[in-house]
């Protein structure tokens, strides 16, 4: 083991003490520096996935939405199947208001930057 530690030892020897505090403090501070560099990339990688989780739930809620408007807009259809004019005047509305969720919804997809094909597909059939 002594073997080991033989350069080091030989080059302490030959430094004052200046220079070997000097060297110490280097070393240390490589190793201070290694340490805050893992703590960044880790604390870096939390914050990317924290912020994909607040996107996914802003779009989470407009697809809600959506999806609330889609069933008034069906139960509307099956109650204007009985003749009623004023079912089919909401109905109508109600048409209107799903094509604007619906829009809400591709746009935050599409600033998102995540693959809307899924969604595409979704919303053609």
């Amino acid at each position: 083991m002594n073997r080991l530690f033989v350069p080091a030892v030989r080059l302490m020897n030959r430094l004052r003490y200046p220079q070997k505090f000097a060297l110490i403090g280097l070393v240390a501070a490589l190793a201070v520096a290694a340490a805050l560099f893992g703590i960044y990339a880790i604390l870096n990688r939390q914050i990317t996935i924290e912020q994909r989780e607040i996107a996914g739930t802003e779009l989470f809620a407009s697809a809600q939405r959506a999806l609330q408007q889609i069933q008034l807009h069906r139960g509307l259809c099956a109650g204007s199947n009985g003749g009623s004019i004023a079912l089919r005047q909401r109905l109508r509305q109600s048409a209107l208001q799903v094509d604007m969720a619906l829009a809400a919804v591709n746009r935050q997809l599409r600033n998102s930057g995540d693959n809307p094909a899924p969604w595409q597909r979704l919303q053609d059939a």
